[in-house]
């Protein structure tokens, strides 16, 4: 029942049936303690996850999943050191779970350890060499050193194992964009969306590209166009919000926001765009108020402690505005005269 539950995305129904267990030691085997674990880390208790997990671990120390899920914990904390050693022992047990080996790729590359994220994508390559996966981790492992031909060479031996591999074109595509070879990757965007046309990654590519030769009215139709494939999917909502903005199109703007969910719209940017639509719209109480929890998620953040300024002006409170505007001022180090 409980993992019915995770399955189900219902993380607190799943705890409320895990949790009893443990008051019967006879019932706490290495499962129900992942169960408990994998419950904790998804509903947002990543150290309390991570603690389960590690017991998991310790009465089943040869099983590779747990070790890799137990590595997820670690990295959610950020500790990647941690995260590290768990994945490598994971995959010292042999047991080809390729998440083990990706996890351990990417964590490498997290602490800029290239060679040793090379080492362990050939590793994978040679124990795997019918999955495009490998290549696609080396080629990763390339690009973050700029070596963009051992990358590129890489990315198209993964599209030759299947041609129908995405991820590989979706990255040939990055290649080219940190080459400065924008119609390249025109090209692997266009590619991809011949795959997959409602592929939101590579509509949001071409849009970019579009926005870059400062072709505004495309770039609008390439976001709107993902928007319209994934109305769910969080970044083409901001960018589009961002472009009505800037035509000062608050109105327009404030709906598409207002469609997220609750933890969408308290992440940073989306509390950016929605206060400065309020403030383009007139609303200088309400745009004050999401300013206010902008800056608190983010105390370091110039432009929020400017905008918020505007508005407490707007609104007619001088006096919180004068502080604002101080604290971006005593932030903005790069544009300070000396006394």
């Amino acid at each position: 029942l409980g993992a019915s539950r995770l399955k189900l995305k219902n993380y607190q129904g799943a705890l409320e049936v895990l949790e009893p267990l443990l008051e019967d030691e006879a019932a706490v085997d290495a499962q129900t303690l992942a169960l408990l674990g994998t419950a904790y880390m998804l509903s947002g208790d990543s150290a309390k996850g991570t603690e389960y997990m590690d017991q998991a671990v310790k009465l089943a120390p040869d099983q590779a999943f747990l070790r890799t899920q137990l590595a997820a914990g670690h990295i959610a904390l950020g500790d990647t050191e941690s995260a590290i050693s768990t994945l490598q022992a994971a995959v010292d047990l042999g047991q080809d779970l390729i998440q083990a080996d990706v996890l351990l790729v990417l964590s490498y590359l997290e602490r800029e350890q290239f060679e040793k994220a090379v080492q362990a994508a050939s590793d994978l390559e040679q124990r795997m060499p019918d999955s495009p996966i490998p290549a696609n981790l080396t080629g990763l492992a390339y690009l973050a050193q700029n070596k963009f031909d051992e990358a590129e060479k890489k990315f198209n031996e993964a599209l030759s194992i299947d041609t129908g591999f995405v991820v590989a074109d979706m990255n040939l595509a990055r290649l080219s964009m940190a080459a400065d070879k924008p119609e390249e990757a025109r090209r692997h965007y266009q590619d991809v969306l011949k795959k997959n046309p409602e592929h939101i990654g590579a509509m949001m590519g071409l849009a970019s590209i579009e926005a870059a030769a400062d072709k505004q009215d495309e770039a609008e139709r390439w976001v709107t166009k993902a928007n319209q494939a994934d109305p769910e999917a969080l970044q083409p909502i901001l960018v589009l919000a961002d472009l009505h903005l800037r035509r000062n199109l608050g109105l327009k703007a404030s709906g598409l926001l207002s469609g997220l969910s609750e933890q969408q719209a308290n992440i940073p940017e989306a509390l950016r765009l929605r206060g400065m639509a309020q403030l383009q719209g007139g609303n200088f109480s309400a745009a004050a108020s999401t300013l206010k929890r902008l800056v608190n998620e983010q105390p370091g953040n110039i432009e929020g402690w400017f905008q918020l300024g505007r508005a407490q002006a707007a609104a007619g409170d001088a006096g919180s505005a004068r502080e604002s505007f101080d604290q971006a001022i005593a932030l903005d180090k790069d544009h300070q005269f000396p006394l």
